[in-house]
């Protein structure tokens, strides 16, 4: 690799292009040369995580880092990792240091930002180096590079399929996940799911096979470095975001989901659509294993079926309202930009003429707001929306004040919001006191500005009707909901804690209060009581929306070859719903643990043997035992046997067991329940009916431990 590089930065081109497969040392070879060449750069990631990650990866002396909500301190740096909106701004505002190249990493992923930075590039005929594991030097020939290409010998990688003929889907994604684990003997494994949704649901699936970590581009960097270079055994859970900007050590599976999210436009709006990954994506996604030995990659679809050999350039199909507004700002026409991949000139027509109220000279460009929402705000005004002042109100907090959220919420980790926000009801003073002198200025002057340039008038007085502000803020923290208890004045929540309120909160139509503020009063005893500010009252009529407090659960059913439990969902005693709820996983686990009766219905020989089986392991746990043998579902315990469950030694030595140390022993005038604790060398009689002590010739049977006798829980030596 180290000749190949050189041979790179020996060509005269303006436009390079490396080709090196996965594990090469493409991101922390180049960089490292760079420097040690004495030529300054830029090296785009495409994604925070990925610039941060190898920033602290390579922790090099003149090497910076500069993304959002991150800039380091390197002193005499020689190189900044970037990413693509950061190098866009640069473009526009001039770089901090002077520039030789401009390095673009990963540019197979062709996101919407790098290829306007990689035209941007062309435009200034600025030199640049392009890196990438799996693109075709023919998509880039508009640029004219010179081509470089770096083959690798790798351990190999075994590649199975889920199926034949399946499609890749998310439908049970967690339950095939498992399945697939289970039973593997591997160190590490890495599973590609395509969002943080199924992210957590394929965790908790796989929560007791190994640790388990999950891993996107919005973890913070201690997070993300202890899940990718741990040496232990573990599960890495993934977004795309470890395909190519993060690589993880030590992987010996890979599983692919075979699926992404990927940003479509639709009707005008960008939403993230789940799809099938391409062939160039499930390349680099195996890619991730076969670097320290052999490895195996998992592929959730079926071997026959064929992925789209590339994914369509983000510029083709997202929005180019960003794209427009910051070309004009620059003074750029962005049709006339060179683009890698032309957009087509319906996506520029249909663009302009949404819009068309904002040209580039228009104050409305600068607001704080995504372009795209520009003519939504428009909108809103025409329509004199009730909720406008307020969606301006916390734009210009957010411009103007820093930390904002303390100010909003009252609890700002879980977005608990203050209620006067949601009303709208904070008169000026209040703001001040809270704001502070200068914050109250700045935020105030960039409401009024907001309104100014979106031409409002009247101000709205009230942006939530009051009865979904109160449902708003009883959903997000049940703990402020007190329901009236037997005793009249007193209101009480399913946590423990009891208000007493004044007589006008007694009234049959009140189902429940909100209580906001809770106000300890001492009453000259010992005793503090509680009482409470801030509280709105909740009518009958909206009880069936309040959100269930406490749970109760009934006893679990066997129906239909399946377990299922009926729940009732209650706010104090009120029954807001109830449901019947097919139990599986680890709550399945749970409900058969702690009603042993179930499994004595469905495998008739367990109550005999787990009785045997506890002579030896007294410490018996039935959970345990049920997880071991990687009970899921219901079906699942149909297949297990004794052996399966026990192990084979018991029912080998059965016969031996009942005959040494049988449940029953029966005499003329007495008959006995036996327990034994062999740890203890101690056997018990216990008898309901009698209380005439084991003869000598039935205690001659167990002359080798202590014994007791039970009559009716008074325990004697014998």
């Amino acid at each position: 690799m180290n000749d190949l590089l050189d041979s790179l930065l020996k060509s005269p081109a303006s436009v390079k292009l490396l080709i090196a497969p996965p594990g090469a040392g493409k991101s922390t070879m180049v960089p490292i040369k760079l420097i040690q060449s004495g030529l300054r750069f830029v090296m785009v990631e495409p994604r925070r995580a990925a610039a941060q990650g190898l920033y602290e990866y390579l922790n090099h002396p003149h090497l910076g880092c500069h993304v959002r909500y991150f800039c380091s301190d390197t002193l005499e740096k020689k190189g900044e990792l970037i990413t693509p909106g950061i190098l866009i701004q640069y473009l526009y505002h001039g770089f901090p240091i002077p520039v030789d190249l401009i390095v673009l990493d990963e540019v197979h992923e062709r996101s919407r930002d790098l290829d306007f930075a990689m035209a941007l590039c062309r435009q200034k005929n600025l030199p640049m180096i392009l890196l990438s594991a799996t693109v075709n030097p023919d998509d880039f020939c508009l640029y004219s590079p010179d081509v470089f290409e770096y083959t690798s010998t790798s351990y190999p990688v075994q590649t199975e399929y889920e199926s034949e003929m399946s499609v890749p889907s998310e439908k049970n994604l967690a339950d095939r996940v498992y399945k697939i684990l289970k039973n593997r003997k591997f160190h590490s494994a890495l599973v590609f799911v395509p969002g943080k949704a199924e992210m957590s649901q394929v965790m908790q699936a796989l929560s007791f096979i190994k640790p388990v970590y999950g891993i996107h581009g919005g973890m913070p960097l201690s997070q993300q470095s202890r899940a990718l270079y741990s040496l232990e055994e573990r599960i890495l859970v993934s977004t795309n975001v470890c395909e190519s900007s993060l690589t993880p050590s030590g992987i010996d599976l890979v599983v692919d989901s075979g699926l992404c999210r990927l940003m479509m436009l639709s009707r005008g709006r960008e939403i993230l659509s789940l799809a099938p990954i391409t062939e160039e994506s499930a390349r680099q996604r195996q890619g991730r294993t076969g670097r320290v030995g052999p490895g195996i990659c998992v592929r959730m679809w079926g071997k026959k079926i064929r992925l789209e050999e590339k994914l369509l350039p983000e510029i083709l199909r997202t929005s180019l309202g960003e794209i427009i507004f910051r070309s004009q700002e620059m003074g750029l026409d962005p049709k006339r930009l060179p683009w890698l991949s032309p957009p087509l000139k319906t996506q520029w027509d249909n663009e302009e003429s949404g819009f068309n109220t904002v040209d580039a000279n228009d104050s409305l460009k600068f607001l704080p707001v995504p372009v795209a929402l520009i003519s939504g705000l428009k909108e809103l005004v025409k329509q004199g929306h009730p909720g406008l002042d307020c969606i301006l109100f916390f734009l210009a907090l957010m411009e103007g004040c820093k930390n904002w959220e303390s100010k909003v919420f009252i609890e700002p980790d879980v977005t608990i919001p203050r209620p006067d926000w949601i009303f709208y009801q904070m008169d000026r003073e209040e703001r001040l006191r809270i704001l502070g002198s200068e914050g109250f200025q700045k935020v105030d002057r960039a409401y009024l500005d907001l309104r100014f340039r979106l031409k409002c008038q009247d101000r709205t007085q009230k942006v939530m009707e009051r009865d979904e502000a109160i449902l708003f803020i009883a959903h997000s923290n049940p703990r402020y909901l007190f329901y009236p208890k037997k005793r009249q004045g007193l209101f009480g929540n399913d946590f423990n804690q009891e208000v007493e309120l004044s007589e006008i909160y007694w009234k049959p139509n009140v189902a429940a209060v909100l209580i906001l503020e809770m106000v300890a009063i001492k009453d000259g005893t010992s005793r503090t009581r509680l009482s409470g500010s801030q509280i709105f009252t909740i009518p009958q009529q909206l009880a069936v929306k309040l959100p269930a407090t406490r749970i109760v659960n009934g006893e679990a059913q066997i129906q239909d070859k399946g377990l299922f439990l009926k729940r009732q969902y209650l706010f104090g005693n009120r029954v807001l719903d109830e449901k019947v709820e097919h139990l599986r996983g680890k709550e399945l686990v749970n409900v058969l643990a702690n009603q042993p009766g179930l499994l004595d219905r469905i495998w008739p020989w367990f109550n005999e043997l787990q009785y045997y089986f506890r002579l030896n392991e007294p410490e018996f746990n039935i959970e345990t035992i049920l997880e071991e043998s990687g009970v899921e579902d219901f079906s699942d315990l149909l297949l297990l046997n004794p052996q399966d469950v026990f192990g084979s030694g018991l029912i080998h030595e059965l016969k031996s067991l009942k005959s040494l140390y049988p449940r029953e022993l029966s005499e003329p005038g007495g008959s006995y329940q036996m327990r034994y604790d062999l740890k203890n060398n101690l056997v018990t009689f216990e008898s309901n009916r009698s209380n005439k002590v084991p003869s000598a010739l039935l205690q001659a049977r167990f002359s080798r431990y202590r014994r007791h006798f039970v009559f009716k829980g008074k325990i004697q030596e014998i």
